[in-house]
């Protein structure tokens, strides 16, 4: 695979109702602004400084109580972002736990920097069973703060407890000699259906990146589907993620 080539930019009728139909059984939880990294590319400009921005534990119990609602409703899916998600702990916990009890598939994403060693990703792991899809965040700008070997190691532990991981790699516009380093990197050790790629949007801040512009052959540029509704720290919501 190459960065940038192989993408289309539409959708038959067939996949975008496919698509469509996902979206509208997914929920996403924007929990934090608050991260230990302070990446230059960041779309939502998360940071240590932002914990004040923690969705409180009381509107998450709120949240756990109406997943069997949500599940009669049609929902079959949630996930977890941030920030990183991992620093509202007790907020994961509780809302995954009620979700799973409900039926519904639960996924988180994390940039790994807690996944220190096998011991600790084993227990971090096992503390959240209502989670079974780990989404682990990779860049050019992640490896300032965590090594891409301890993204590895992620990996195949948690693919060995069972686990689905789906790689996430963001990439430069165009596409960088360091981006294609890291995809090809990423290819040695991981099954192709558990890499996917997305380009930097210039927002947050990302608008301070010299980029020259748009990239062409972006799957999903056009149309801009959205990929589930988002409920924020604050309790607002966004109809998708571009509207962090």
């Amino acid at each position: 695979m190459t960065l940038g080539q192989g993408n289309r930019l539409s959708l038959t009728l067939d996949e975008l109702s496919r698509y469509q139909n996902q979206c509208a059984k997914h929920f996403s939880f924007s929990l934090t602004l608050a991260c230990p990294l302070s990446c230059k590319h960041c779309l939502v400009g998360a940071g240590p400084d932002q914990g004040h921005t923690t969705m409180p534990f009381e509107d998450a119990q709120v949240y756990a109580s109406q997943m069997e609602e949500l599940y009669t409703c049609g929902v079959r899916s949630i996930g977890f972002t941030g920030g990183e998600a991992l620093l509202a702990s007790k907020q994961v916990g509780v809302i995954s736990q009620k979700a799973a009890e409900a039926g519904l598939v639960c996924g988180i994403v994390t940039s790994g920097y807690f996944f220190r060693d096998e011991r600790a990703i084993r227990t971090l792991v096992k503390k959240y069973p209502g989670i079974q899809v780990w989404n682990l965040s990779i860049d050019a700008y992640h490896l300032e703060f965590v090594a891409k070997e301890q993204i590895k190691l992620a990996y195949e532990v948690i693919k060995s407890m069972g686990l689905k991981v789906d790689l996430r790699l963001t990439y430069h516009a165009p596409a960088t000699d360091m981006d294609q380093e890291i995809l090809d990197y990423l290819q040695s050790f991981a099954e192709p259906d558990d890499l996917s790629c997305q380009k930097i949007r210039k927002y947050g801040r990302a608008r301070e990146l010299d980029m020259p512009g748009e990239p062409e052959n972006i799957h999903w540029t056009r149309p801009c589907v959205t990929q589930g509704v988002v409920i924020r720290y604050d309790g607002s919501v966004a109809p998708c993620c571009c509207s962090l």
